[in-house]
């Protein structure tokens, strides 16, 4: 799969923007996957208001997503 992606990057604190980067190619043992839906939880929230993220909690992203490519 070849070209770019539009992706949501944080340029700062309460600073969204976003960019077209490059599409990766997996490697071995790797998966190239396409994120369908994405939510957002109150993490989330706190890294956008304050730029700081507690390490010491698992993040998980509320994602739908779709394998695209096995590398």
């Amino acid at each position: 799969m070849n070209g770019t992606m539009k992706t949501a990057v944080m340029l700062g604190i309460r600073k969204m923007g976003f960019e077209e980067r490059k599409i990766p190619v997996p490697r071995e043992n790797e998966v190239l996957v396409k994120l369908e839906y994405v939510g957002i939880c109150g993490s989330d929230l706190h890294y956008y208001e304050t730029g700081v993220i507690d390490y010491s909690v698992n993040h998980k992203a509320d994602i739908v997503k779709a394998v695209i490519r096995i590398g």
